[in-house]
């Protein structure tokens, strides 16, 4: 049961920093929503969240291409599409 509860408490949490994310992306402060994706990416993949896994790769690709790193962007969104593809 504490497996779960912990599972339950990291899915906040990332939740919680992918909202932070799209905040920072919103006001135009892209390297702050940068490191707030990339947290709750981390975690999406350690739960196996594969749907928030891919959104969270779609929105680094979004700001990645926000701040002109347009090979970077790209990564992210084929990352992105091969997940969203298989699942």
């Amino acid at each position: 049961m504490s497996f779960f509860l912990a599972g339950i408490r990291l899915k906040a949490e990332a939740d919680t920093l992918f909202a932070q994310g799209y905040r920072q992306n919103k006001i135009s402060q892209f390297r702050e929503a940068l490191q707030f994706y990339e947290q709750a990416l981390t975690i999406y993949r350690e739960i196996g969240d594969r749907q928030r896994e891919a959104a969270s790769l779609r929105n680094l690709g979004s700001a990645y291409k926000s701040l002109g790193k347009f090979q970077r962007a790209i990564e992210f969104h084929q990352q992105s599409l091969e997940i969203s593809r298989k699942t």
